[in-house]
């Protein structure tokens, strides 16, 4: 893995250069795993409560309504994300959270509707995020983090 070493005073010149390109990713450290526990933790507790207040008469009618709108606001801010130039924390974490109340009530609506078992259903996600990591690679030559300027790249990663 190869690392760039720029000193600060350097930093801002070579924004103003003609190649230059903005992060797309929040840097990976204790804060952002923290605020994607948070993000995890509002997801399930919104999904719930959004199907609960949806679904007063009919709980499947409130579940269908959380995918609904949860699915909705995550594709438009993760539009607004894999446009935009740089990383834009609103538009990235908006995603992020919408992404877990949509994951949520999906997981929620498996057990549900269906009767999966919750280790049913925990296969099947976890078969499909292996799914998700070999088209990563496959498709770009690595599953890095770090260099995430080009658009398919980004595809595979939020943002």
């Amino acid at each position: 893995m190869e690392h760039i070493h720029i000193k600060k005073e350097k930093l801002g010149y070579l924004m103003f250069e003609k190649n230059f390109k903005w992060s797309k990713v929040p840097t990976i450290g204790l804060l952002f795993w923290l605020t994607k526990l948070v993000s995890t933790g509002q997801g399930e507790s919104i999904s719930d409560w959004s199907t609960k207040l949806f679904g007063l008469q009919n709980i499947v009618i409130g579940a269908a309504f959380t995918v609904v709108w949860s699915f909705s606001l995550f594709a438009v801010f993760l539009y607004l994300q894999l446009r935009s130039e740089k990383y834009r924390p609103f538009f990235y974490w908006m995603s992020v959270a919408l992404l877990a109340i949509f994951g949520t009530v999906l997981a929620d609506g498996l057990t549900a509707v269906f009767g999966l078992s919750h280790m049913i259903t925990s296969i099947i996600f976890g078969a499909l995020m292996l799914l998700s990591f070999y088209l990563w690679h496959h498709t770009t030559g690595s599953l890095s983090i770090h260099n995430i300027k080009k658009y398919q790249i980004r595809a595979f990663f939020i943002g």
